[in-house]
């Protein structure tokens, strides 16, 4: 290393020494210019110490450039990492160059690009670090597509270890991304560039000053609480922004209008929960995620006959002179005291923490029964949690005894539910209800039932509001929520399960409209925009779920409180009408262009747009456009559905997309299957996306 001085003093040479070097004449003291990406003149070699010296033409970066040199007095290759000429006199600059010799140095690990020596010259400072034969995870993606889910697995494992030590040491890396992950020749990863990382133990050495509170990181890599203030930055946005390599590793996208359909299912529940928007919700740990990864997915083995450049072989894990026989009854023995103490921790409830034990045995020694039961209680008792919470917080008490008494069967240790007992109301005597639909039903047992509601609530099938929006009665009844395995175009996200809807509501006939939005928001988000036809009876496109949130907000305000998204289940159920068949009208898909607008009847005859709504054949509800037009926003968090039947569900707690419904005027007839779902980050606006209103049916 450059000294041998303690770290204060280490760190009082940096600052004197950056300060006293003459940092503007760089550019004089070169041999040869080339042109840079910044427009200044890249020097094609540089001045270096005696002991390097520089083998290729250096590759540009953000702040700096790196080169591969020779090590004379240790005989290897390394890389020398310099900072350009026009940042050489940028004392923010400088701190960040030197913030990152002084980060690396502290880190050990095996997939850890290592820092050799620092060194300060009359034309700058420059690091050694090891040079690492291969590429870039971004390079491999773009040569060669999508890794095999299994291949990212295990890549990202082994960087989410070598995060862990970074973490441990307070440090925040905040720019990692498939660009900062090297690749060698035997396909093992190193995390590199620590030119943006935050030291939690001292704040004062994390960002400049005027740099405070600013965008550091690449934006699609992000996660939320990190782009909103750089200052945010965690152990957890490390983790969203891992997540999100290791999403875009599988399937080639930004995480920009992630759609969730598009992740292997092996993968799906991982990847979710690391990218979740609540840092709390996430991994707690890179150590927990690295766990969920080599549990969920069997490892692949990378063979590495030949160690990366300047380190000595790991020792294998078993040495000849171990006892086999020993080594196996000592692994025999660990899973069998974890499978102990995960069924001890089940007796007492605890089902985070059994899960937690049980996710840290090897899958193919796992007791996957017991995995699964753990997760699903886990899972409910979390969602349990959070519908009745909310539900004492907003007052809306109707009907919480049930969901109080199913938390109590999974945990009755807890007084705070039976105190919470004792202070609802009891549950009131209501006049007999009309018998529930069963599906499948026909057209005409839809529309009789909706009479007999009509009758027994007082109100009118068809009602509309002061804007002149439609809604129409949908009774209450039981379906089969997703699709069969022999359906045509069916995703495996469509897990067909028995779901009971127990309250009556309108819904609307057609999806929001331009004139309707206009009266709420006074605004026109599609105005000039493609692939719209612009007109008071045509869809209001380029509207987010969020937008679709603040048109409700706003139309509550005028109306009272009777507004919301209809929840996945309610819109499929509707727009089945107590059909089973692909689509209500049964599963002839010669019969969709006259219930709905699709690639067939739109795109491919060059109407490339949205359609007025209300033009085609209904459904046995009275419902326009289930089957295309637009895609409609849904209230739930995108997640996988329960195996079990469930009643009334809202989705998941938490997520990063919210679900969409319907099929569109640009996608095949298989997006337009009642079925048909998938998932999109709820900030963004597109020409296919609107959404339907759902209108309480008590007033």
């Amino acid at each position: 290393m450059a000294s041998g001085e303690d770290q204060t003093n280490s760190d009082d040479k940096f600052s004197k020494d950056f300060g006293s070097f003459g940092f503007m004449d760089r550019a004089e003291q070169t041999r040869e210019q080339i042109p840079s990406e910044t427009g200044a003149d890249l020097p094609v070699s540089f001045p270096l110490a005696d002991r390097y010296q520089q083998l290729e033409a250096p590759i540009q970066g953000g702040m700096g450039v790196v080169f591969k040199a020779l090590d004379k007095n240790l005989g290897i290759n390394v890389a020398i990492k310099r900072i350009l000429p026009e940042f050489a006199s940028d004392r923010h600059f400088l701190q960040r160059f030197e913030r990152e010799a002084r980060t690396q140095v502290r880190l050990s690990h095996s997939h850890l690009v290592r820092i050799w020596d620092f060194v300060l010259d009359e034309t700058g400072p420059y690091i050694v670090i090891d040079w690492i034969e291969g590429h870039s995870l971004d390079r491999e993606l773009k040569q060669n597509g999508v890794l095999e889910e299994q291949r990212a697995a295990e890549i990202i494992a082994k960087v989410a270890s070598a995060l862990q030590v970074a973490h441990d040491a307070q440090i925040i890396h905040r720019d990692i991304k498939p660009a900062n992950i090297l690749l060698d020749q035997n396909g093992n990863p190193y995390i590199a560039d620590f030119g943006l990382v935050r030291i939690e133990a001292n704040e004062s050495q994390s960002i400049p000053g005027t740099l405070s509170g600013a965008l550091l990181g690449s934006v699609d890599f992000v996660a939320p609480e990190q782009l909103a203030d750089a200052r945010n930055a965690s152990v957890r946005s490390d983790i969203w922004s891992l997540g999100a390599t290791l999403y875009q590793l599988v399937t080639g996208r930004s995480v920009r209008g992630m759609r969730e359909s598009l992740i292997p299912k092996s993968l799906r529940e991982i990847i979710l929960k690391a990218m979740e928007h609540e840092p709390e919700d996430r991994f707690s740990s890179m150590t927990e995620f690295a766990a969920a990864l080599r549990s969920t997915v069997k490892p692949v083995e990378v063979t590495d006959h030949t160690p990366r450049s300047n380190h000595q072989d790991t020792p294998s894990p078993l040495t000849p002179t171990e006892d086999l026989a020993s080594l196996l009854l000592k692994t025999q023995d660990e899973v069998t005291r974890q499978h102990a103490e995960a069924r001890r921790l089940l007796d007492e409830y605890n089902y985070e923490r059994a899960a937690s034990i049980l996710g840290q045995i090897p899958s193919h020694l796992r007791d996957m029964d017991l995995f699964k039961a753990t997760i699903e209680k886990r899972d409910r008792v979390s969602d349990l949690d959070a519908v009745i919470s909310k539900a004492v917080k907003e007052m809306h008490l109707d009907g919480l005894r049930q969901q109080v008494n199913e938390l109590l069967d999974l945990q009755p240790q807890r007084d705070d539910l039976e105190r919470l007992l004792e202070h609802l109301p009891k549950e009131p005597v209501r006049p007999k209800e009309p018998a529930q639909l069963v599906a499948p039903f026909d057209a005409n047992v839809a529309k009789a039932d909706q009479q007999e509601w009509s009758a027994h609530l007082g109100l009118d099938m068809e009602t509309s509001n002061s804007i002149g929006m439609k809604f129409k009665l949908i009774p209450p009844g039981e379906f089969l929520m997703g699709s069969p395995e022999s359906e045509a175009n069916r995703d495996e996200a469509e897990v067909q399960h028995e779901v009971r809807i127990t309250k009556p509501y309108y819904l609307g006939s057609t999806v929001v409209t331009q004139g309707q939005w206009k009266a709420v928001m006074g605004t026109t988000p599609w105005k000039g925009k493609d692939y719209v036809k612009e007109g008071d009876n045509y869809p209001a496109t380029y509207v987010s779920w969020e937008d679709a949130q603040e048109f409700i907000q706003k139309l509550n305000a005028s109306e009272g409180d009777l507004y919301r998204l209809p929840t996945e289940a309610e819109w499929e159920y509707a727009c089945r009408a107590g059909s089973l068949s692909a689509y209500c009208f049964g599963d002839d898909t010669g019969h969709l262009s006259e219930y709905g607008w699709f690639d067939k009847n739109a795109w491919n005859i060059n109407e490339k747009y949205a359609h007025q709504v209300g033009q085609k054949r209904s459904n046995p509800f009275g419902l326009y456009d289930t089957h295309g037009n637009v895609y409609e926003w849904c209230e739930d968090w995108y997640g996988g559905y329960a195996s079990d039947a469930v009643t009334d569900p809202t989705g998941p707690t938490t997520g990063s997309s919210r679900v969409y419904r319907g099929g569109c005027w640009f996608f095949s007839s298989g997006h337009c299957r009642s079925a048909a779902r998938d998932g999109y980050s709820p900030g963004p606006r597109n020409d296919d996306l609107g959404f339907r209103v759902l209108r309480s049916s008590v007033k």
